[in-house]
């Protein structure tokens, strides 16, 4: 009687299981907001580069010897934002979840949003008469 109260609890915990693994499956349109998102997190960062370069550089990790954004500050910049988005690449193709494409979804509207923030302070400190 114990081996087959055990085996129906195992059973029923595998078949809960399952059905877990069933509901975190992600809908294709959750997968078309998630690529939506890394448009975001790429323009974001573009028009940062693009508003930044050859001006004066704040973050002292992306400034040149001279203080300004350029070749270099793009490479590192490339370098820290690459392997994240190939990381993103890599766990929806290997192990997608919505619980998942939730989470990174989010974080790159985020990201690509402040990219963008910074974008535009940038361009008003390039304005003439800026006293910023």
């Amino acid at each position: 009687m114990t081996k087959s109260a055990l085996l129906m609890c195992v059973c029923v915990l595998a078949l809960h299981a399952q059905d877990i693994s069933l509901q975190d499956r992600p809908s294709p349109k959750l997968k078309r907001l998630w690529m939506w998102s890394l448009a975001a997190l790429a323009t974001g960062n573009i028009a940062d580069v693009q508003s930044s370069w050859r001006a004066p550089e704040a973050n002292p990790l992306l400034a040149r010897s001279q203080g300004r954004f350029g070749w270099q500050s793009l490479g590192i910049k490339l370098g820290l934002q690459a392997p994240l988005v190939a990381f993103e690449l890599w766990q929806a193709r290997k192990h997608p979840s919505a619980t998942f494409y939730k989470t990174y979804t989010v974080t790159n509207f985020a990201s690509g949003g402040v990219f963008g923030a910074a974008a535009v302070h940038n361009y008003k400190l390039r304005q003439p008469g800026s006293t910023q």
